[in-house]
Protein backbone atom coordinates (compact mmCIF):
# COMPACT_ATOMS: atom_id res chain seq x y z
CA UNK A 1 0.00 0.00 0.00
CA UNK A 2 1.61 3.48 -0.94
CA UNK A 3 0.16 6.25 1.26
CA UNK A 4 1.58 9.90 0.53
CA UNK A 5 2.66 11.23 3.78
CA UNK A 6 3.44 14.24 2.74
CA UNK A 7 0.11 15.16 1.32
CA UNK A 8 -1.45 13.44 4.39
CA UNK A 9 0.07 15.66 6.66
CA UNK A 10 -0.58 18.72 4.46
CA UNK A 11 -3.99 17.64 4.50
CA UNK A 12 -4.34 17.36 8.71
CA UNK A 13 -1.84 20.76 8.48
CA UNK A 14 -4.88 22.47 6.42
CA UNK A 15 -7.60 20.97 8.78
CA UNK A 16 -5.92 22.08 11.84
CA UNK A 17 -7.48 25.57 12.22
CA UNK A 18 -10.68 24.43 12.06
CA UNK A 19 -10.20 21.55 15.13
CA UNK A 20 -8.40 24.10 17.30
CA UNK A 21 -11.78 26.27 16.35
CA UNK A 22 -13.88 23.35 17.38
CA UNK A 23 -11.60 22.23 20.32
CA UNK A 24 -11.33 25.85 21.70
CA UNK A 25 -13.78 25.48 24.96
CA UNK A 26 -12.12 22.81 25.73
CA UNK A 27 -8.75 23.87 25.18
CA UNK A 28 -9.94 27.11 27.54
CA UNK A 29 -10.95 24.84 30.05
CA UNK A 30 -7.31 22.68 30.14
CA UNK A 31 -5.60 26.30 29.69
CA UNK A 32 -7.90 28.04 32.89
CA UNK A 33 -7.33 24.45 35.01
CA UNK A 34 -3.56 24.01 34.52
CA UNK A 35 -3.24 27.70 35.30
CA UNK A 36 -5.12 27.58 38.95
CA UNK A 37 -2.92 24.21 39.13
CA UNK A 38 0.08 26.52 39.06
CA UNK A 39 -1.36 28.85 40.99
CA UNK A 40 -2.01 26.48 44.07
CA UNK A 41 1.18 25.10 43.64
CA UNK A 42 2.81 28.20 43.76
CA UNK A 43 0.49 29.33 46.99
CA UNK A 44 1.37 25.89 48.52
CA UNK A 45 4.95 26.53 48.36
CA UNK A 46 5.39 29.79 49.10
CA UNK A 47 3.65 28.86 52.32
CA UNK A 48 5.58 26.12 53.20
CA UNK A 49 8.93 27.84 52.62
CA UNK A 50 7.19 30.53 54.94
CA UNK A 51 6.36 28.49 57.81
CA UNK A 52 8.84 25.45 56.75
CA UNK A 53 10.30 25.59 60.33
CA UNK A 54 6.82 25.02 62.36
CA UNK A 55 5.71 22.25 59.56
CA UNK A 56 8.81 20.36 60.11
CA UNK A 57 9.18 21.03 63.98
CA UNK A 58 5.28 19.65 63.60
CA UNK A 59 6.23 16.74 61.92
CA UNK A 60 8.81 15.74 63.96
CA UNK A 61 6.55 15.76 67.00
CA UNK A 62 4.62 13.40 65.67
CA UNK A 63 6.92 10.54 64.06
CA UNK A 64 7.01 7.78 66.33
CA UNK A 65 10.35 8.00 66.96
CA UNK A 66 12.76 9.10 69.84
CA UNK A 67 13.97 12.54 68.89
CA UNK A 68 17.58 11.38 67.97
CA UNK A 69 15.83 9.07 65.25
CA UNK A 70 13.44 11.15 64.20
CA UNK A 71 16.40 14.10 63.48
CA UNK A 72 18.38 11.18 61.65
CA UNK A 73 15.63 10.36 59.58
CA UNK A 74 15.49 14.35 58.99
CA UNK A 75 18.81 14.99 58.00
CA UNK A 76 19.22 11.56 55.91
CA UNK A 77 15.71 13.03 53.85
CA UNK A 78 17.07 16.52 53.27
CA UNK A 79 20.52 15.49 52.18
CA UNK A 80 19.00 12.88 50.17
CA UNK A 81 16.45 14.97 48.78
CA UNK A 82 18.93 17.54 48.03
CA UNK A 83 20.72 15.23 45.89
CA UNK A 84 17.74 14.19 43.86
CA UNK A 85 16.88 17.85 43.18
CA UNK A 86 20.28 18.77 42.15
CA UNK A 87 20.54 15.87 40.15
CA UNK A 88 16.95 16.89 38.19
CA UNK A 89 18.54 20.24 37.49
CA UNK A 90 20.65 18.21 35.56
CA UNK A 91 19.21 15.75 34.30
CA UNK A 92 16.71 18.81 32.75
CA UNK A 93 19.69 20.76 31.07
CA UNK A 94 20.50 17.25 29.17
CA UNK A 95 17.21 16.75 28.34
CA UNK A 96 17.41 19.77 26.95
CA UNK A 97 20.71 19.61 25.57
CA UNK A 98 19.50 16.34 23.72
CA UNK A 99 16.62 17.51 21.94
CA UNK A 100 18.46 20.87 21.35
CA UNK A 101 20.27 18.23 19.10
CA UNK A 102 17.64 17.42 17.30
CA UNK A 103 16.79 20.60 16.75
CA UNK A 104 20.17 21.59 15.07
CA UNK A 105 19.64 18.47 12.85
CA UNK A 106 16.16 18.95 11.50
CA UNK A 107 17.67 22.47 10.59
CA UNK A 108 15.19 23.91 13.29
CA UNK A 109 15.66 27.69 12.99
CA UNK A 110 17.44 29.39 16.38
CA UNK A 111 17.68 26.07 17.77
CA UNK A 112 19.74 27.32 20.22
CA UNK A 113 17.01 29.92 22.17
CA UNK A 114 15.11 26.80 21.93
CA UNK A 115 17.41 24.31 23.60
CA UNK A 116 17.53 26.79 26.71
CA UNK A 117 13.52 26.97 26.80
CA UNK A 118 13.47 23.59 26.98
CA UNK A 119 16.39 22.90 28.97
CA UNK A 120 13.94 24.82 31.45
CA UNK A 121 10.78 23.41 30.41
CA UNK A 122 12.14 20.15 31.51
CA UNK A 123 11.83 21.13 34.80
CA UNK A 124 7.96 21.21 34.69
CA UNK A 125 6.98 18.04 35.47
CA UNK A 126 4.27 16.58 32.80
CA UNK A 127 5.06 19.64 30.46
CA UNK A 128 8.73 18.83 29.95
CA UNK A 129 10.12 19.47 26.64
CA UNK A 130 7.11 19.00 24.19
CA UNK A 131 5.97 21.99 23.75
CA UNK A 132 9.08 23.40 21.73
CA UNK A 133 9.71 19.77 20.09
CA UNK A 134 6.22 19.53 19.27
CA UNK A 135 6.09 22.67 18.04
CA UNK A 136 9.26 22.38 15.76
CA UNK A 137 7.54 18.86 14.25
CA UNK A 138 4.39 21.04 13.29
CA UNK A 139 5.96 24.16 11.69
CA UNK A 140 8.94 21.03 9.66
CA UNK A 141 5.37 19.85 8.85
CA UNK A 142 3.88 22.88 7.61
CA UNK A 143 6.75 24.20 5.82
CA UNK A 144 6.64 20.79 3.82
CA UNK A 145 9.69 19.23 5.51
CA UNK A 146 7.79 16.08 6.40
CA UNK A 147 10.85 13.99 6.72
CA UNK A 148 12.17 16.10 9.16
CA UNK A 149 9.08 16.30 11.39
CA UNK A 150 8.70 12.51 11.32
CA UNK A 151 12.47 11.95 12.32
CA UNK A 152 12.09 14.86 14.88
CA UNK A 153 9.06 13.22 16.23
CA UNK A 154 10.58 9.55 16.20
CA UNK A 155 13.79 11.21 17.98
CA UNK A 156 11.70 13.03 20.51
CA UNK A 157 10.07 10.34 21.76
CA UNK A 158 12.28 7.93 21.99
CA UNK A 159 15.94 9.27 22.59
CA UNK A 160 14.60 12.57 24.58
CA UNK A 161 11.71 10.73 26.27
CA UNK A 162 14.36 8.55 28.25
CA UNK A 163 14.56 11.11 30.81
CA UNK A 164 11.33 10.96 32.43
CA UNK A 165 9.89 12.28 35.87
CA UNK A 166 10.99 8.68 37.35
CA UNK A 167 14.46 10.07 37.05
CA UNK A 168 13.18 12.38 39.70
CA UNK A 169 10.60 10.72 41.96
CA UNK A 170 11.86 7.06 41.67
CA UNK A 171 15.09 8.07 43.62
CA UNK A 172 13.78 10.02 46.50
CA UNK A 173 10.70 7.46 47.04
CA UNK A 174 13.63 4.46 47.03
CA UNK A 175 15.63 6.99 49.03
CA UNK A 176 13.54 7.91 51.80
CA UNK A 177 12.29 3.58 52.43
CA UNK A 178 15.85 3.47 52.81
CA UNK A 179 16.50 5.61 55.22
CA UNK A 180 13.56 4.77 57.13
CA UNK A 181 14.14 1.27 57.04
CA UNK A 182 17.70 1.75 58.79
CA UNK A 183 16.84 4.37 61.26
CA UNK A 184 13.68 2.31 62.42
CA UNK A 185 16.24 -0.83 62.49
CA UNK A 186 19.28 0.98 64.31
CA UNK A 187 16.40 2.34 67.01
CA UNK A 188 14.50 -0.64 67.28
CA UNK A 189 16.74 -3.28 67.01
CA UNK A 190 15.34 -4.92 63.59
CA UNK A 191 17.41 -7.37 61.84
Amino acid sequence: MNVSLQSRLQSVASDLPGQIASEAPSLLSGGVEFLLGVLLLLFVEYYLLKDGAALASWVLSTIPLPESGARELFSAAEEMTWAVLKGHVLVAAVQGVVAGVGLFVAGVPNAALWTAVMAVLALVPVVGVAPVLGGAVLSLAVQGRVLAAALLLAYGATVVAVTTDGLFFGPVILGLLKVTVEVFEDRYDVA
